[in-house]
């Protein structure tokens, strides 16, 4: 196989659309880890795949974070054999950083200047619809790149490929029957569960148009 020259090397690196990537990725993932975080505060339920870490974290006695970034690793497996296409900086940053991020958030921002746990209904009801808005956009801001998608989301897209089904009807499928394995293994599921496991698909798809043309407009990948 033919060395790639040197100049080459920095040509690719110095590439503006790749760094605009890299950053609209990295937007994503901070966006992502605030929405779970803003769900789980609610106790009005979150994405099927923070509810069934969440589950299995509390019962093992393993701080969240922890938990996601070695169920991502396991999940790592499916994306490896089936489509390594999808492994990029956008599937290292989402298994670990999601977690880290809404633990933190949790941890030190809701812990200083809110209550433990919000008493007023509409005041969880108005963390719920942000948490799972900012899931939306966020998770569409790092799709949309193609620099890696996280395994868990990888599922969906690899299923996509071989079915002639469009990706966001996919999606829905496939959170709902997350939905369905959290309950049976004992997790909280609330509004926010069922909503996102509806609603983030068709999200993901509104939100990454908007995105490709405004930052992207010479991608060609659809959702």
């Amino acid at each position: 196989m033919d060395k790639i020259p040197h100049k080459n090397i920095f040509l690719y690196l110095s590439d503006r659309l790749l760094w605009r990537k890299v950053l609209l990725t990295s937007v994503g993932i901070i966006l992502m880890g605030i929405g779970v975080s803003a769900s789980v505060y609610s106790g009005l339920g979150t994405d099927p795949c923070t509810c069934i870490n969440l589950g299995i974290s509390h019962k093992i006695g393993m701080e969240f974070w922890k938990w996601q970034c070695i169920a991502n690793a396991i999940i790592f497996i499916i994306p490896l054999i089936f489509s390594r296409k999808m492994i990029g900086y956008g599937t290292v940053v989402n298994m670990f950083f999601v977690g880290i991020i809404a633990d933190t958030v949790r941890g030190t921002v809701y812990h200083a200047f809110l209550p433990a746990q919000p008493a007023n209904l509409w005041v969880r009801v108005g963390f719920m619809l942000f948490g799972v808005l900012i899931l939306g956009l966020g998770a569409a801001f790092y799709m949309i790149p193609s620099l890696g998608v996280a395994p868990y989301d990888s599922i969906p897209l690899i299923l996509a490929e071989h079915l002639p089904i469009q990706f966001r009807w996919i999606r829905v499928a496939f959170d709902v029957t997350n939905l369905v394995i959290g309950w049976l293994l004992g997790s909280t599921i609330g509004v926010g569960t069922v909503l996102v496991a509806f609603c983030l698909g068709p999200m993901i798809h509104f939100f990454g148009e908007k995105i490709r043309k405004k930052f992207l407009p010479m991608s060609q990948d659809v959702l």
